[in-house]
């Protein structure tokens, strides 16, 4: 039998742009995509993720950023890796040998109380999305607010009837037990 192995937790899209940033021409190639290829990962999950320094009206800014970064090594590496926006693509991309990529977003500093962004963000192609890291978002609180006793805000619920409407993937990694 053979198995797909699919990474769905992978800061790989941060370390990337934080060696491109740095002057690294191809970090994803030199570095990560050997390491996918001898693991034989099928299927990268990309977080978007807010680093704390961007937390605030930078979020959304370097979201933008990173989808950005994502798209240059999927066209760098297109003989390797794909982004893909359906089930379809996803099985096409595998059975072809490559890498699937899948864009997320990891918290949701970058949408803030703007649910329109749900949907400018489906439109980039982000299928999946969790609504808190760590910390407390609009949307609810993280895995570090344990003692607040938080949950979901009215804002977060109705950013999982909105993502369920448009078929977007709700990670819960990262709530709140509560």
């Amino acid at each position: 039998m053979t198995y797909r192995i699919a990474d769905c937790h992978n800061d790989l899209l941060v370390a990337v742009r934080h060696q491109r940033e740095r002057g690294h021409a191809d970090p994803f190639g030199d570095f990560w995509l050997p390491q996918l290829r001898e693991g034989g990962v099928s299927l990268q999950v990309l977080p978007v993720f807010t680093e704390e320094q961007f937390v605030g009206e930078g979020a959304l800014r370097r979201a933008l950023l990173l989808v950005e970064e994502a798209r240059h090594l999927a066209e760098l590496h297109a003989d390797d890796v794909q982004i893909v926006q359906t089930g379809a693509e996803l099985r096409a991309v595998v059975d072809s040998g490559r890498i699937a990529l899948l864009l997320a977003i990891e918290g949701a500093e970058p949408i803030g109380h703007s649910l329109e962004l749900v949907d400018v963000m489906w439109r980039m192609g982000v299928r999946m999305s969790s609504l808190s890291w760590n910390r407390r978002t609009m949307m609810a609180d993280g895995i570090a607010e344990r003692d607040t006793g938080g949950r979901l805000t009215q804002l977060g619920v109705d950013a999982i009837a909105r993502m369920e409407d448009i078929g977007m993937v709700v990670d819960v990694s990262h709530l709140s037990e509560a």
